[in-house]
C-alpha cells in the first residue's frame, strides 16, 4: 500500500479536476470507488482504501487490440 500511495503522490492524478476523476471512475466501475456527490466517499476498510488508491494510481487500462479491461496494478513509462 505504501508503494501505491508514493506512485500516486509521485504521478499526481489527485489535483486533476473531479469531473476527470469521475469521468474515469464510471469507466472503470471495477475500481470500486464511491461518490457523494463531487466528493470521493472515505470508506476505512482496506478494501476501501485500495479502490481509491487504485483510482488516483490510474490503475484501470483497456487493452487496444482487445478492448477488454484489465486492472494495471505496476505501470512502465514506454
Amino acid at each position: 500500500m505504501a508503494s501505491k500511495l508514493e506512485s500516486v503522490i509521485e504521478q499526481s492524478h489527485y489535483t486533476k479536476p473531479i469531473s476527470v476523476l469521475r469521468d474515469y471512475a464510471d469507466r472503470y466501475p471495477e475500481l470500486g470507488v464511491q461518490w457523494n456527490g463531487d466528493a470521493l466517499i472515505f470508506d476505512g476498510s482496506l478494501e476501501g482504501q485500495w479502490s481509491i488508491l487504485r483510482l488516483l494510481d490510474e490503475a484501470g487500462f483497456t487493452g487496444e487490440l482487445s478492448g477488454e479491461k484489465f486492472e494495471a496494478p505496476a505501470k512502465r513509462h514506454l
